[in-house]
């Protein structure tokens, strides 16, 4: 919840930190458990979200907001686990996630996406271990 890109931390989390970092040659700021950058940060705060900072508790209830608004059901994530194919979902959260793959398998923003068997991988012992 409190790494910046490329890797190192912050410790207020009274809001977004804002610290432009060059790394892997890309530059972003990029911060908390799910990388959301200051522009998406601005954009839900208007919306209503982060009313209280950039705490754990805050970015996970955004994190889930941004995951209903870009049309990702329980019902979608529930049919990709069964079926162990999440590019559907991935490809719904790439505009905002730089490392999830579209269909095509790119980033939606121009950067390097993992690969979808990485992935898949990671998310299936993710899974299985808190189900």
């Amino acid at each position: 919840y409190n790494k910046i890109f490329g890797g190192k931390r912050f410790k207020n989390f009274s809001k977004h930190p804002r610290r432009k970092v060059r790394r892997w040659g890309w530059r972003s700021d990029a911060a908390g458990r799910y990388q959301f950058l200051s522009s998406t940060y601005n954009a839900l705060r208007r919306r209503g979200q982060f009313k209280y900072g950039f705490t754990p508790a805050e970015q996970d209830k955004a994190a889930l907001y941004v995951v209903k608004k870009l049309g990702v059901s329980q019902a979608r994530l529930d049919k990709a686990i069964s079926r162990e194919n999440f590019i559907h979902v991935w490809h719904r959260l790439a505009p905002i996630w730089a490392a999830l793959p579209r269909y095509n398998g790119r980033s939606a923003l121009g950067q390097g996406a993992k690969g979808q068997g990485e992935l898949r991988k990671r998310y299936l012992i993710f899974y299985k271990r808190y189900k």
